[in-house]
């Protein structure tokens, strides 16, 4: 992929028009892109990430620890539609990331166990031993315990159907 050099104030139009932009589709940042796709530049001297600009000239300054984050999940293309973004926390930014799939949870290629593996563990705890389970599902035991201590697959929802 390539990307245009920036010509003196190309920069800053780009981002003028984004902030002013009224459009619901992404707006991609066509500048340099940091190794985890997001945009970045230099304004005055100063080194900044394109989508956290946006956000702060936007939404204000962020709050101590504040993410930049997406609500369209492409943050990783460099988006900066200002209605794209919002401050949150740590822990909303990842929790959106889970809402909109970018996360590897349960579908990791070498993963034996899936969400539907886990409601039948969770449903059958106390009725069946974990050695039992284990051997159905082509886990160990211990893999079992895990899940019914809480230590891990603990975001699956019981009420998704086996």
């Amino acid at each position: 992929m390539t990307y245009k050099y920036a010509k003196r104030g190309a920069i800053k139009a780009f981002l003028n028009g984004a902030i002013a932009s009224n459009v619901d589709d992404c707006i991609l940042w066509n500048f340099a892109r940091n190794s985890a796709g997001y945009g970045h530049f230099s304004l005055d001297g100063k080194h900044q990430l394109a989508h956290r600009y946006v956000c702060e000239k936007v939404h204000g300054a962020p709050f101590n620890g504040a993410y930049a984050a997406h609500s369209c999940g492409n943050g990783h293309l460099s988006c900066i539609n200002p209605r794209h973004l919002s401050w949150k926390t740590a822990k909303g930014n990842s929790e959106d990331a889970i809402a909109q799939g970018r996360t590897v949870r349960g579908r990791h290629p070498r993963a034996k166990l899936t969400a539907d593996g886990v409601c039948y563990i969770k449903r059958n705890a106390g009725r069946l031993t974990p050695t039992k389970m284990g051997k159905t599902l082509g886990v160990s035991r211990f893999v079992v315990h895990r899940v019914l201590s809480g230590h891990s697959w603990k975001w699956v929802n019981t009420d998704v159907a086996v």
